[in-house]
């Protein structure tokens, strides 16, 4: 099999919790959960999936505050 995602289950809570605080959007909370998964398998160092995190948090606000994309 793969290897494990080396990303706590803290870790994986506080970036669910940031992601589903974030105002102006809508999220389904199983999709978000399987995101913030992915997201750990992609960047499974916590302090890289923190810093992964951060940018799409960021990203976010941008897109919420200027309601367009591109």
């Amino acid at each position: 099999m793969g290897e494990r995602v080396r990303i706590n289950d803290a870790l994986l809570q506080l970036g669910i919790e940031q992601l589903s605080a974030i105002e102006g959007i809508a999220v389904d909370a199983d999709r978000l959960v399987d995101d913030v998964v992915l997201l750990a398998y992609v960047f499974d160092d916590p302090q890289r999936f923190s810093t992964a995190l951060t940018h799409v948090i960021n990203a976010i606000h941008l897109i919420v505050r200027q309601r367009r994309i591109g």
